[in-house]
């Protein structure tokens, strides 16, 4: 382990006893917090900056005014505890290849706190592969989840084609650069196995390329598979920005039984649909950022077992759509499965979301469906302020499915001091209701689902009027496992509840 001190300054005012910054009432006036972060060799960290993957652990935040009792953390979503003496110090996993979040919570000796946020990106270092083993594991794990490598982020962007290859033994496992959304759509189609194709910077426009004859919801589209021992990888820098051409569009980026990808490090914005993965399996999105869209960012769906999503930033979902604006969204819903699956439940299985940023949806966060199976949800960062309480949609993470794992999250909502019920505002700023309501809820939709789901170690700062964990009253004898380390605070209706709030045990 290596060590990282965050560089960035932070000014906190407090005016006649509320927090400037994000409202919170505090017992008195307070004097300014001011907070830094460093690396260990004295290597400022701004907002936005780009850093190796050295130098990680631990954390150390520093008072520069000594006024801070108290500092929280968490990176990535995943929590990292609290210190409760200077310098304060947290230990963390080494960091992957592409964007990440540092979050911490700063509490002085008046009791006035204040929260602050650094983005940062990590360009170069060495990953471990992912095992694709779901069940409990140590949190503190999750990032060993991540499967990506260095030559695949850090590849020059020097020339629109580059036909070297790889392997001369295989003419088909060629590196590709491309410039512009023709060039792209060409490169998808022609992919074959160990084909890389890095994206130059720029706006691939997918208006461009879409089907003339509507048919194909994507506008870029792979439809070719990949291998185990050579996957298809797609990459490019956030400022590689694949565009759906307007949120009212088609998907940004469509896999249609395409398996064995990697999507690294690019943007995708402005579509119906972020990235949407249709029978494709075996893939894996890593430090991708997905923003401005109509419904959902990205979805698993129509058997799409076995992918990863990690070290990625979904946000700003549901602008056109807010009952579809989850950000996550694995399965299909039964009223969907003569659609997309023949009839049948969607065995999407077996997929994990560890180690992200997701905030700013419309409806949940994270949406897993009846007929999903055996996932992992892991050390992501959640935010509710936004869930707009359309189409039942007021919780950061809504169980469908059976068998998942939900551990080391760390969800927060704003608190809104003026509501006192769960229910829509319908856009009333002062209205008594809260459009967001638990932190996360367990639904039976059809007999035999939303079964044997496990909750553990999750940080959930609910600050709304419903449980921290709420399960529906069929699916209490299902064998769903509460732990009790989870740490809910600001849930009105108490940590674990099921109908009419009614608590719920925890178990050791």
């Amino acid at each position: 382990m290596i060590a990282l001190v965050v560089g960035i300054v932070i000014a906190v005012a407090v005016v006649n006893g509320i927090d400037a910054v994000d409202g919170t009432p505090t017992t008195a006036p307070v004097a300014t917090l001011i907070a830094g972060v460093y690396t260990a060799a004295g290597v400022e960290i701004a907002d936005g900056s780009t850093l190796p993957a050295v130098g990680f652990s631990p954390i150390v935040v520093r008072d520069a005014a000594s006024g801070i009792r108290r500092v929280k953390c968490s990176m990535d979503g995943a929590y990292l505890g609290s210190d409760n003496s200077a310098p304060f110090a947290f230990d963390v996993a080494p960091p992957a290849i592409g964007a990440h979040k540092l979050r911490c919570t700063l509490q002085n000796d008046a009791d006035a706190s204040n929260g602050f946020s650094v983005r940062f990106t990590v360009a170069t270092g060495s990953i471990p592969t992912p095992s694709n083993t779901v069940g409990p594991t140590n949190p503190a794990d999750s990032a060993s989840q991540t499967e990506t490598s260095q030559t695949e982020t850090s590849q020059t962007q020097t020339s629109e084609t580059d036909s070297s290859r790889t392997n001369p033994a295989n003419p088909a496992n060629t590196n590709v650069v491309v410039r512009d959304a023709v060039s792209l759509e060409k490169a998808l189609a022609e992919a074959r196995p160990g084909t890389t194709i890095t994206l130059n910077d720029g706006n691939y426009n997918g208006a461009e390329v879409k089907d003339p004859g509507g048919k194909e919801p994507g506008r870029f589209v792979a439809a070719v598979s990949g291998t185990a021992a050579e996957p298809i990888v797609l990459q490019g820098s956030p400022q590689a920005i694949l565009d759906g051409g307007g949120t009212g569009g088609g998907y940004s980026l469509h896999l249609v039984g395409a398996n064995y990808w990697k999507l690294l490090g690019f943007t995708v914005q402005s579509a119906s649909k972020g990235i949407v993965l249709d029978r494709s399996n075996h893939t894996v999105i890593d430090g991708v950022h997905v923003t401005d869209i109509g419904a959902e960012g990205i979805h698993f769906r129509a058997f799409s077992s076995d992918n990863l999503l990690t070290t990625s930033r979904v946000e700003n979902t549901g602008v056109g759509a807010p009952n579809f604006g989850e950000g996550v969204y694995i399965g299909s819903a039964q009223s969907n499965w003569g659609t997309y699956t023949g009839g049948e439940p969607d065995h999407s299985d077996r997929n994990q979301i560890i180690g992200n940023t997701i905030t700013d949806t419309a409806a949940e966060n994270i949406d897993i469906k009846e007929g999903s199976s055996d996932g992992v949800v892991r050390g992501n960062y959640l935010g509710g302020d936004k869930i707009a309480s359309k189409n039942s949609a007021d919780s950061w993470v809504d169980v469908k499915g059976n068998g998942y794992v939900i551990d080391a999250n760390h969800g927060y909502a704003t608190p809104r001091p003026n509501t006192s019920e769960c229910g829509d505002p319908k856009g009333e700023t002062d209205s008594a209701k809260n459009p967001f309501c638990d932190g996360i809820q367990v639904h039976v939709i059809l007999d035999g689902w939303g079964q044997r789901n496990t909750f553990a170690n999750n940080v959930l700062e609910v600050n709304a009027p419903g449980a921290g964990i709420w399960l529906q009253n069929t699916a209490v004898p299902q064998h769903n496992v509460i732990k009790c380390d989870n740490q809910v605070s600001g849930a009105g209706a108490g940590a674990y509840a099921t109908d009419h709030y009614s608590p719920l045990a925890c178990a050791p």
